[in-house]
């Protein structure tokens, strides 16, 4: 299965909403009935085959930040942390079931370690990779950033009830 983007004029985007579905199956049905093609229901595996397509095409455009050194503040525990001195190859990293994520969790720790949830944002830039490849990678693992607020600031945490897989997964 291959991905389509195409721009739409307000009236169309307006009209797709007021069907109440998703705008990919709107547009997938348009098409198969402009064409005359009888079009048959999406596979979970084809829906998996797009999904990886994706990630990997957007792998190879991730921004990577050689020699990125923590700034936390280490006033509380004096905890310093060095992290991706070498460049990330991310296709390796996202298709790898055996990812080394402990670099990443010892961040969130450290973090959690100083009475502060941080945001996925946030430990992406200390370990210089981009945010939704970070997430995916701690998918994996059980770890997910949630959605919420904290100190009126919305956005993905890695929260406290983390703690302990993340302990569990540092060993």
């Amino acid at each position: 299965m291959k991905y389509l983007g195409a721009k739409i004029s307000d009236d169309l985007n307006d009209r797709i909403l007021a069907t109440g579905r998703p705008k990919s199956d709107v547009v997938r049905e348009a098409l198969a009935a402009y064409f005359s093609i009888e079009s048959a229901p999406i596979t979970k595996e084809d829906l998996i085959a797009l999904i990886d397509e994706r990630i990997k095409l957007n792998a190879g455009k991730t921004n990577i930040k050689p020699g990125v050194k923590s700034t936390l503040n280490t006033d509380k525990t004096g905890v310093k942390l060095e992290l991706n001195t070498d460049k990330i190859d991310m296709e390796h990293k996202l298709n790898d079931s055996k990812t080394d994520v402990k670099p990443v969790l010892e961040v969130i720790k450290a973090y959690h370690d100083q009475d502060k949830e941080p945001l996925i944002a946030e430990v992406a830039d200390k370990v210089g990779i981009e945010s939704r490849p970070l997430g995916v990678m701690l998918k994996k693992h059980g770890i997910e950033a949630k959605s919420t607020r904290r100190d009126g600031q919305a956005g993905r945490y890695f929260t406290f009830d983390l703690k302990e897989k993340i302990e569990e997964l540092l060993g």
